[in-house]
């Protein structure tokens, strides 16, 4: 799904000021290092290098509140917002008073109706008070996964999500997971408006004739009845009737693109929330596009605001702001659309001209000064690796920049020549490959640069040699022990081999099959390939991200999965093999005879063993965002691993670069 553009989140968040501290060991306890069984940890996470953000949980007015990845919005009579970010519910007034209502985990959406506010928990809907103080149960039986029709807590979901009311009263609900259309009246009966549980596809017919794939949000319009949903994957936008018969109004099915149009002529990468005006006009959260895209009664789409791809933050009209992974979308009372910037952590508002303003919450600053300590800035850190002397050495991916950083705390710029860096290999003499746009460089320890495969601005799947062979963007690299460098090919979904000549092949999956199939060579299929590491006896690694899945690459190229429920999708779950879930899973690396992964939106970091037993060896299930001690400190969207000196590993976050000091593994 072309989604890393819109994934590739946090690495907006710069400003990395370069502090050594001293280390803290700790000992925690937790079900870590691949066993079942608690047993005791040794272990220290100390900041090797940046600045801890504006990310968090804290109320105020303006840019003096954080939040913590909003995701979904919603409004009430008066103009009040209501956000669900990771760990609350909080409320914004029209005037952008940030104040917390309840400290919960959200798994799914967020609706008002008559002064009370239902969110889901657990799959069910709870009834909030205004001022969050009292709840009752509307439908669902809590940790209980169904498809049930029936009266309260007799009926089931699967992974409720998006939420809106008609005019009557009635509750429609996104069941994300059963891939369904579901009501709930008044009195709390719960039915299946549209889709078949469990059936996914993309169809459009009367009730359960119908099918979707993992619709996420819903609006209704007021005026005629008429429901609204954005079908995720699909890339399509559905309507509804009261009566339950559905139709795609807008987005090619299957389609990934930026394409403004007519109807099914327009294109979409992931659109998630969508919110309706009073005219009957369509607004968008075009996630993985980071754009705001709008939809007239005719089918007409439009970008409202963003550019296409381009993924950052800045306020700006049209295509000059910049936003990163929109999702959740609301209009106010004024008629103007606010959207949760999911991936900066803010809340934006967005005029009917595409004049775009920041309502609620702070983003950090960034720079790009070389320097010793606190004088060092950097720009969206992305991928990390470290060198035979303990340099480590940081894709400073907004910068265009190659940055080093000495073991004694000296930040030094030793490229910035480059288009994009998406990812970075080392071999054993130091020599570091880039992915540099679409193609892999070399960079001597002297600083020569040299191409060693791809074309920087060409987009293909060509395999040849050098200059002749196209990639469509890296997203990942490893270097093996005889100098052929591996490359996930990310929106290929193929796996790439680059001799040291710059021979190009294909090794696994092929081009135009995204999909999840296990198998020997170019019979496999991937979904968006991220992270890549090969293992001393050429055994390769792959970060699967769009299914969310570890994939292993034998030496024969026969593909399995390793890691990750096979059919189970996305989610935060650590056990044996294809019992295990990942949220996002970005970089792998190689580490003792292990693997690290970093979990990006679980903000942690997993170890796997080499039989596929999965356990969370960083992070933690409650908290969000920096904090140092212990292997249960809170991250905030890890992405680059590498393995340095004396046991150590180096971990990029959204804001910083951290180093852990492992006791074993």
């Amino acid at each position: 799904m072309n989604r890393i553009e819109a994934i590739l989140l946090s690495l907006l968040s710069g400003f990395f000021i370069l502090i050594i501290l001293a280390c803290q060991s700790k000992t925690v306890t937790g079900t870590l290092g691949g066993s079942s069984s608690p047993q005791l940890i040794s272990g220290s996470i100390e900041l090797l290098a940046g600045h801890v953000g504006s990310t968090g949980n804290f109320d105020g007015i303006g840019s003096n509140s954080g939040f913590n990845n909003p995701t979904f919005l919603t409004t009430d009579s008066q103009g009040n917002a209501y956000v669900l970010d990771a760990v609350a519910l909080r409320k914004i007034t029209p005037q952008g008073v940030v104040t917390t209502i309840d400290n919960l985990m959200s798994n799914g959406g967020v609706a008002v109706n008559n002064g009370y506010i239902y969110v889901v928990i657990n799959k069910t809907i709870q009834k909030y008070s205004a001022d969050g103080s009292a709840s009752t149960l509307v439908a669902g039986s809590a940790g209980n996964s169904g498809s049930a029709d029936g009266n309260g807590s007799a009926a089931t979901f699967s992974s409720p999500a998006g939420m809106a009311f008609d005019s009557a009263g009635n509750l429609y609900v996104v069941d994300s997971g059963n891939s369904t259309i579901r009501k709930i009246t008044p009195n709390g009966d719960v039915t299946t408006l549209a889709g078949s549980p469990g059936v996914t596809g993309s169809a459009d017919g009367l009730g359960s004739n119908a099918r979707f794939l993992q619709p996420w949000a819903i609006c209704v319009d007021h005026n005629n009845g008429n429901i609204y949903v954005t079908d995720v994957p699909n890339n399509n936008v559905r309507m509804i009737t009261p009566a339950g018969n559905v139709t795609t109004i807008a987005g090619a099915t299957g389609v990934q693109g930026t394409a403004d149009g007519i109807g099914t002529n327009a294109q979409f990468n992931n659109p998630y929330g969508i919110a309706i005006d009073s005219a009957g006009n369509l607004y968008v959260a075009d996630k993985s596009n980071n754009t705001i895209r709008a939809i007239t009664p005719g089918g007409s789409v439009s970008t409202l605001a963003g550019v296409g791809t381009t993924f950052g933050y800045a306020d700006g009209t049209g295509g000059t702001a910049r936003l990163s992974s929109p999702m959740g979308i609301a209009m106010d009372a004024n008629g103007d659309i606010l959207v949760a910037d999911n991936q900066n952590s803010v809340i934006r508002k967005v005029t009917s001209a595409g004049v775009v303003t920041t309502l609620a919450g702070a983003y950090p600053v960034s720079g790009a000064s070389d320097g010793l300590g606190a004088a060092a800035t950097f720009t969206s850190p992305w991928a990390i690796v470290v060198d035979s002397n303990g340099n480590v050495y940081v894709a400073d991916t907004q910068n265009h920049a190659i940055r080093k950083i000495t073991p004694d705390g000296v930040v030094t710029t030793v490229s910035s020549a480059f288009t994009s860096v998406t990812a970075l290999a080392i071999d054993s003499s130091d020599v570091l490959y880039v992915a540099n746009g679409r193609a892999v460089e070399k960079v001597t320890t002297s600083g020569v640069i040299t191409l060693l495969a791809g074309s920087i601005g060409n987009i293909g799947h060509a395999n040849g040699i050098g200059a002749a062979a196209t990639f469509n963007y890296i997203g990942g690299l490893t270097v093996d022990t005889q100098g052929n460098v591996y490359v996930s090919d990310t929106y290929n979904s193929m796996v790439r081999k680059i001799a040291p000549d710059g021979t190009v092949t294909t090794i696994a999956g092929s081009w135009g099959n995204t999909d999840l199939v296990d198998g020997v060579g170019t019979a496999a299929a991937f979904y968006d390939l991220e992270g890549i590491t090969v293992a001393p006896d050429g055994t390769l690694f792959v970060a699967d991200l769009g299914n969310c899945k570890i994939r292993k690459i034998a030496p024969d190229t026969t593909v399995t999965t390793l890691a990750g429920d096979y059919w189970g999708g996305c989610g935060d779950q650590d056990g044996a093999g294809t019992n295990a879930l990942f949220n996002v899973p970005w970089d792998i690396k190689y580490i003792d005879g292990s693997l690290y992964v970093s979990d990006l939106f679980n903000n942690k970091v997993k170890n796997i063993k080499l039989d596929g037993t999965v356990t969370t060896f960083l992070g933690s299930s409650t908290y969000f965002g920096t904090q140092l001690g212990s292997l249960t400190s809170a991250l905030s969207y890890p992405r680059g691993i590498a393995a340095g000196p004396s046991n150590s590993l180096f971990i990029s976050e959204s804001n910083v670069i951290v180093k852990v000091n492992r006791s074993h593994y």
